[in-house]
């Protein structure tokens, strides 16, 4: 199952309510009114809603960079890792968002981060240089129009899905290759057992390539 499941971590709940209205599925149409002017405010932007043919996203939220390293560790043990998180710089009383994004590397090496921020305070090297794996990484600033932030969770969603498929199909051409290995000094009996184990491994093999050979809905090919 495809997985586009992001975690906001920003202080303020204001914020989250226009995350929800770009991202999650449960956005009400009927709220863009009231958003507007706080959008407005705080992106320099008027926001409107999402389009319906656009993919939403499962959204989870934190106001503390604490709860947001914890939200990450618990989705990985219920094994409903986040694909993406989005984390605000500046969350008084607790620690910023370089030190939860560097936190939560350590603990999920798989998760594309995007540092947002209002505030200069913070190089880019320097956010690199603690969080580390910077083709995970990105960073952007405040004010943001919303097509960015969908755009940014769609592509990052599209990115962790693929590299997720590469990691399973390499570990089943691993099994394969270990299995073939066993074949010497084997009775038939158990040779017919591991070639049924093999050609299942061939099978899921052609499955995850046929997958990963489709291109994501709505992106669309023109020939010349």
């Amino acid at each position: 199952m495809e997985n586009r499941r992001v975690l906001v971590i920003d202080d303020d709940t204001k914020v989250h309510e226009i995350y929800k209205d770009i991202l999650a599925e449960s956005a009400k149409q009927g709220e863009e009114a009231n958003l507007d002017k706080e959008a407005a405010r705080l992106f320099g932007e008027k926001l409107t809603s999402i389009t319906p043919q656009r993919k939403s996203f499962e959204v989870t939220y934190a106001t503390q960079g604490e709860e947001g390293i914890a939200g990450v560790k618990k989705a990985l043990d219920e094994d409903r890792a986040y694909a993406v998180a989005f984390i605000d710089v500046r969350m008084p009383p607790g620690i910023d968002g370089v030190k939860t994004a560097t936190e939560i590397r350590k603990i999920d090496s798989q998760i594309e981060i995007v540092i947002v921020t209002a505030y200069a305070d913070k190089s880019l090297d320097e956010i690199v240089e603690n969080v580390g794996m910077p083709e995970r990484l990105l960073y952007i600033k405040k004010p943001f129009l919303k097509d960015e932030i969908w755009q940014l969770a769609n592509a990052l969603s599209i990115k962790w899905n693929l590299q997720e498929k590469e990691r399973i199909y390499r570990a089943s051409l691993e099994h394969l290759v270990n299995s073939i290995s066993l074949i010497k000094n084997i009775n038939l009996e158990d040779m017919i057992a591991l070639l049924k184990c093999i050609l299942q491994q061939v099978f899921v093999n052609l499955i995850l390539n046929a997958q990963q050979a489709m291109p994501p809905k709505g992106v669309r090919f023109v020939w010349k």
